[in-house]
């Protein structure tokens, strides 16, 4: 028994290991959602995501992230009623882009 670094089994982070514990994972975040939740439309609890799912997703939302930058670029320089409601559509509709496209992976 003895401390060692290892990789969490979830995040991929380096942390300081107990060999007395059995999960090797290195937060109570990663801990919490190591737990299998069966997926649902109407799930109460998240489920676990593998590093893959969560690359994907985080990749999703800082592509979106550039995207709303440039949309929001717009809505300061713009006095045009017709293209502040045109961009104020692009927003709403980038923000369920990225829900759908979230729960797609999730």
């Amino acid at each position: 028994m003895g401390l060692y670094a290892i990789h969490c089994r979830r995040c991929d982070k380096v942390f300081m290991w107990f060999s007395g514990n059995l999960s090797q994972l290195c937060a109570e975040s990663c801990i919490k959602q190591s737990q299998e939740i069966p997926v649902s439309t109407f799930r109460k609890v998240y489920r676990a995501l593998s590093p893959h799912q969560l690359e994907h997703v985080e990749k999703i939302k800082d592509t979106a992230q550039a995207l709303e930058l440039l949309i929001e670029n717009e809505r300061g320089t713009s006095h045009d009623p017709d293209q502040l409601r045109h961009i104020a559509l692009a927003m709403t509709n980038l923000e369920q882009a990225v829900m759908w496209a979230t729960k797609a992976y999730t």
